[in-house]
């Protein structure tokens, strides 16, 4: 039960490691606001290739949505 632990004081040189559980999401991947996909591929949460197969959106080079080719490849599979 980490997250009761409190007060714990660590001295220079000490690392601490901190992890947390995952989850699965809610609702449909290819229905997430391309706006939100686009800002995880910004911030290094995902790459564009991912955030094309697995949310559809499609990401330029240049870190901007793609609207046409995000509308295509969420209509037909095929940007």
């Amino acid at each position: 039960m980490a997250s009761k632990i409190t007060g714990v004081k660590l001295a220079a040189g000490q690392k601490l490691r901190i992890e947390t559980p995952g989850g699965g999401g809610w609702g449909n991947a290819r229905e997430r606001d391309p706006t939100a996909v686009v800002n995880d591929v910004r911030n290094g949460f995902m790459s564009a290739d991912l955030a094309a197969a697995n949310y559809r959106v499609v990401v330029s080079a240049a870190g901007e949505l793609d609207a046409r080719a995000t509308a295509t490849l969420r209509t037909t599979g095929a940007a």
